[in-house]
């Protein structure tokens, strides 16, 4: 073999074998880290989208839990104040009652028609264009009419009217307060009113009291009996040490459709019963406004009470009665994964606080997160298939696997390229012995000054994004365990420290708009948990910053609709407050006070 091919083949292994060798095990590694690494990231992902499908059912088991203190508080306030009207201690002259039906009613065309809604938003919701949120409406059956007329009291029913017709300004001040309310009225004991008086509120025409299923007419003696209700019943007989507000299980309100009634009896200082007070608020609206969640791709929640019977479901019928869990779930209560979730439901869910389950649906692996919420009787339940868990995790083994395989072409390309370049330049230089040993010197002189050629340099440049591939994988992996760790050390169930810390957070930006909700939420804590003083004094801060807000807007000549909501809030809230204490005429004065802003706003 001549000097010019022992200098060409001397050439190309020095240059080309190390690298080959080199990139071998490179690759092999890169493989093995990537692999390695994709896979722990990929266990954590799946590990944090569980941990947050647990926050997420206890955040939303805290939201259910204030929104339903709020329905319970304003029974407690209806309870209250028609109690106080009955016994004399609220000095209200009787206002006119008026009667459901346009044939029986003389004020219909001339009071009442101008009233009715016009929203489309609010008839559909009602299925009524006969709805007046000015007023509220009586109802006797007819079986309990005296001489065939509506409108022939007994003393007892008179009396029952007379002081009731003022309940109007409770009912108005709740439905202000919380629109979820879709129907507030009340249920008369037979020894107050021997009529089986009804008050419901918002007006309506009841006509469907005096129907069937299917809307036909029927006979007086079948008519809608209040006090026959599960609704009036339940409420009525319970012991008068017994403070609850009583629910009812779903059932099906003939204008509304599926509903759940929660009541509380009215009683003379003696003791004896008036009668029941109640408020509805619909599976629609449940659905809407408190299960309405974002659980990944295909999961969402749903609500149970304590035996495991459905309060609001996703697929149940708001016209039918509520199904089975087991039949919304699988189709039928008969199939052998439907029996194993029911014993899940009895073995976990049913008995205990809070937790995470796996089980079968369609042969697929599901997620179950449930919560038990304090102070409602109902466990929330989200659930999520596995294949929405692992998304994350699944992806980024894809991306790394794909991101690696490209990195292994790229390397592979360039050692062809190199070792093609190589080939042809030492050949050409190999025709004469002094060239190529000169070529070969100056570029050994070049690398041992670390000035590489071209192709060194690129090569150098890819070992270089090599290396930080390999640096971002394991800064990737190592910040997702530091995140990890550090969520996992977060206790983010306990509402009040959440406040705490936003509130201190606003307060360093200087965000007053933030400061004032989180004064507000840590008040509604407060009141919560019974420390009325302290309840109020963060409302007096909160109601502080508010007014501040308002005159802002004021002076700056912006819209002030946001800072009379925030005024607005606090006095509902702070007049829960004064109806726990007792203080009736402060409460009112400051739900008056509301209203007014209220009706501002809807007139702005």
């Amino acid at each position: 073999m001549d000097i010019s091919k022992r200098i060409v083949v001397t050439f190309v292994v020095v240059a080309i074998v190390p690298m080959l060798i080199i990139s071998s095990l490179s690759i092999g590694q890169i493989f093995t880290v990537a692999n390695a690494n994709a896979g722990d990231a990929a266990e954590a992902l799946k590990a944090e989208e569980l941990a947050n499908l647990q926050r997420l059912s206890n955040d939303t088991a805290l939201f259910i839990e204030e929104r339903w203190q709020s329905y319970i508080d304003g029974v407690y306030m209806m309870e209250e104040y028609c109690e106080d009207l009955f016994n004399g201690r609220i000095s209200a002259a009787p206002q006119y009652n008026y009667y459901w039906d346009s044939a029986e009613e003389p004020r219909w065309y001339t009071h009442l028609q101008s009233t009715f809604e016009t929203s489309n938003t609010i008839t559909d919701a009602y299925g009524s264009e006969t709805i007046s949120f000015e007023y509220d409406c009586y109802y006797m059956p007819r079986f309990a009419w005296q001489n065939n007329d509506p409108h022939d009291f007994s003393t007892s029913t008179q009396n029952a009217l007379d002081y009731s017709s003022n309940m109007i300004h409770i009912f108005k001040a709740l439905h202000d307060m919380n629109s979820d309310f879709r129907w507030l009225y009340m249920g008369f004991d037979l020894a107050v009113s021997n009529q089986h008086l009804f008050r419901n509120y918002p007006f309506d025409d009841l006509s469907y009291f005096q129907q069937d299923e299917d809307g036909n007419p029927v006979a007086p003696s079948e008519d809608y009996d209040p006090n026959g209700e599960d609704w009036y019943t339940n409420v009525a007989t319970i012991s008068p040490l017994n403070d609850n507000v009583i629910f009812t299980a779903p059932y099906v309100d003939p204008s509304v459709g599926l509903v759940i009634s929660m009541g509380r009896p009215v009683r003379y200082d003696n003791g004896s019963l008036i009668g029941v007070v109640s408020a509805d608020v619909t599976m629609g609206t449940v659905l809407d406004n408190v299960l309405n969640l974002d659980v990944s791709t295909n999961g969402y929640a749903f609500l149970l009470d304590s035996t495991g019977a459905v309060v609001a479901h996703k697929d149940q019928s708001l016209e039918d009665e509520v199904a089975l869990i087991e039949t919304l779930e699988f189709g039928s209560a008969g199939s052998a994964e439907a029996t194993a979730f029911r014993s899940l439901l009895n073995t976990h869910v049913l008995v205990e606080d809070v937790g995470l389950l796996e089980y079968k649906k369609n042969n697929l692996d599901w997620h179950l997160s449930f919560v038990n919420i304090p102070n409602t009787g109902y466990i929330l339940l989200v659930v999520v298939p596995d294949a929405d868990v692992v998304a994350p995790a699944t992806e980024i083994l894809n991306l790394v696997a794909t991101r690696t395989l490209i990195l292994t072409g790229v390397l592979a390309g360039i050692l062809a390229a190199v070792g093609a370049v190589v080939s042809v330049v030492s050949s050409r230089r190999g025709q004469s012995v002094v060239e190529p040993i000169r070529e070969m010197t100056r570029l050994v002189n070049k690398m041992a000054k670390q000035d590489f050629t071209r192709g060194v340099t690129t090569a150098g440049a890819m070992y270089e994004e090599v290396g930080t591939t390999v640096d971002a994988l394991l800064s990737f992996q190592e910040a997702c365990r530091f995140g990890n760790q550090a969520f996992i050390r977060g206790d983010l169930k306990r509402a009040l420290a959440n406040y705490q810390n936003l509130l201190e957070i606003s307060r360093r930006l200087q965000i007053e708009a933030g400061e004032q909700t989180m004064l507000l939420n840590i008040g509604n804590v407060f009141r919560q948990r019974g420390d009325t003083a302290d309840a109020m004094d963060y409302y007096n801060e909160s109601l502080a910053i508010s007014n501040k807000l308002l005159e802002r807007a004021k002076q700056d000549g912006t819209d002030e609709k946001d800072a009379m909501m925030r005024v607005a809030s606090t006095y509902h809230n702070m007049a829960l407050v004064e109806m726990d204490r007792n203080n009736t005429d402060k409460a009112i004065t400051l739900l008056k006070d509301a209203e007014a802003i209220d009706l501002t706003i809807k007139n702005s």
